[in-house]
C-alpha cells in the first residue's frame, strides 16, 4: 500500500463505543476522484439480492437441518461445539441461534455491505462471473455482499422483510438504489458512526476472484499496487476493493457464545421431544380453530426425513404451560388463529436455557419450562 497512509483514527463515540477508521478510508475513500458512490438505506428489500431461480424458503430447510444436526450430536461437543462456533459459525446452529436472538431484541449490529456493479463497465459479462460468489440480477447487473450473508437466513427466520445496508457502486455505474447518498466522511461519521451502538471498525478489503490471492505476485497483492486506486472493479486484474463496516475483533460471537450454556441448553432440549405446541384464543382441542391451526401447523412441518413427534394441547392460560409440560424442556404456544405459512421447528432459534419466555410475536411465544 502508499507508504504515506497516516495511522488508523481512533476514538469514541458519544454512546461511549469504540471507532477505528483504517486511515485508507479516511484519506482516500471520499475523495471526488475515488469514484464511491455510497448510499445508506436503512429499510433496504434484501429480497433484490436473490437470483430469480432462488427460493428463499430454502433458508428455513438449511435452518432446520442445522438444528437437528446440532440435536443429534452431529455438530460436536465441548471444545468442537466452540470451534464451530467460532470459526465454522455459518454451520452452527448455537451460533445462528445466537444471532436470531441478538437480532430480535436489539435489532442489526450493521448493515449488510453490498457492492453493485455492471460488469460491462469493467470488460465483464455476467458469465464470467457465475459460480464465484456474486449474485447476478440481470444481464448486465452484479452484486456482491462482502458482510452479512448470512444473516439473510437469520432476517427469513425472525420474519424481517426489509434491513439497514450499505450499497457500494463506483459513481460512472450509475447505479442508484435509493437511501441517504453519504458524499463525505463527515457524513458518514454524523449519520453513522457517531450513533452506533456496537464497537465498530472501518477498513478498506481486498477481493480477487480469477485466481487465488496467495498466487499472486508479492510486490502486487493489494489492489492499490495492480490498479493505482483504493476502491472499485478491474476486469482485467479479476479484483475489486471496496469499504468495510463491522464488529471490532468478532466481539459479538464471545458475547453469544458467553449467553448460552451449551450443557444445561443441551439438557433442556433433550427433555422438550416429543415436542408439545399449546393452542389457544380457542373454545377446546375439539374446536375447529384448534383442528384447523393443527393441519397449518404439520403442513408446514419439514424434518429432512428424520422423526419428530409433536402432541398438540388445547390451553386457557399461557402462565399454566410450565405446570402442565411437567416443567421440562421447552414448548411452543400460539393462538389458534396464526397462519402458520412456516416451519414451527424454527422456533429453536428462539429457545435459551436461562430464559423463561421469548416473545417471538404477540401471537407467538417460546417457553423454557424448567426456568420456572
Amino acid at each position: 500500500m502508499n507508504g504515506n497512509l497516516k495511522m488508523a483514527t481512533n476514538y469514541t463515540n458519544r454512546f461511549g463505543h469504540k471507532i477505528q477508521v483504517d486511515s485508507t478510508v479516511g484519506d482516500y475513500y471520499f475523495n471526488k476522484d475515488n469514484n464511491l458512490s455510497l448510499y445508506y438505506k436503512k429499510d433496504f428489500d434484501y429480497t433484490n439480492l436473490i437470483e430469480e431461480d432462488y427460493d428463499i424458503k430454502y433458508e428455513s430447510q438449511f435452518a432446520i437441518e442445522s438444528f437437528l444436526d446440532f440435536k443429534s450430536g452431529k455438530q460436536g461437543r465441548g471444545k468442537k461445539l466452540k470451534y464451530n462456533f467460532f470459526e465454522n459459525s455459518h454451520g452452527s446452529f448455537l451460533y445462528a441461534k445466537s444471532m436470531c436472538q441478538n437480532i430480535l431484541e436489539f435489532g442489526v449490529h450493521h448493515p449488510l455491505g453490498i457492492i453493485l456493479f455492471k460488469p460491462s463497465m469493467v470488460g465483464l459479462s455476467v458469465e464470467k462471473l457465475q459460480n464465484k460468489g456474486f449474485e447476478i440480477l440481470s444481464n448486465d447487473l452484479v452484486a456482491y455482499m462482502y458482510s452479512g450473508t448470512a444473516r439473510l437466513r437469520y432476517f427469513y427466520l425472525i420474519g424481517m422483510k426489509t434491513a439497514p445496508a450499505f450499497l457500494q457502486s463506483s459513481g460512472n455505474h450509475n447505479i442508484n438504489w435509493g437511501g441517504l447518498h453519504i458524499k463525505n466522511f463527515n457524513q458518514f461519521k454524523e449519520v453513522y458512526l457517531d450513533s452506533v451502538k456496537y464497537n465498530t471498525q472501518l477498513y478498506q478489503e481486498d477481493r480477487f476472484f480469477n485466481r487465488p490471492k496467495h498466487e499472486l505476485p508479492d510486490n502486487y497483492k493489494t489492489f492499490y499496487q495492480q490498479t493505482d486506486k483504493f476502491f472499485g472493479m478491474d476486469g482485467d486484474i479479476g479484483g475489486m476493493s471496496y469499504l468495510v463496516c463491522c464488529d471490532m475483533n468478532n466481539e459479538h460471537k464471545v458475547e453469544g457464545w458467553n449467553d448460552e450454556d451449551p450443557i444445561i441448553y443441551k439438557r433442556i432440549l433433550k427433555n422438550s421431544f416429543p415436542l408439545k405446541v399449546y393452542i389457544g384464543k380457542c373454545e377446546s382441542d375439539k374446536s375447529m380453530g384448534f383442528i384447523d391451526c393443527k393441519k397449518r401447523i404439520l403442513n408446514f412441518l419439514y424434518s429432512g426425513n428424520r422423526k419428530i413427534n409433536i402432541e398438540f394441547r388445547y390451553i386457557n392460560k399461557i402462565s399454566d404451560i410450565p405446570k402442565h409440560n411437567d416443567y421440562k424442556g421447552f414448548a411452543f404456544y400460539t393462538d389458534c388463529n396464526v397462519e402458520w405459512d412456516s416451519n414451527i421447528l424454527e422456533l429453536f432459534y428462539f429457545t435459551h436455557s436461562q430464559k423463561n419466555m421469548i416473545k417471538y410475536n404477540n401471537n407467538v411465544q417460546v417457553i423454557n419450562c424448567e426456568f420456572y
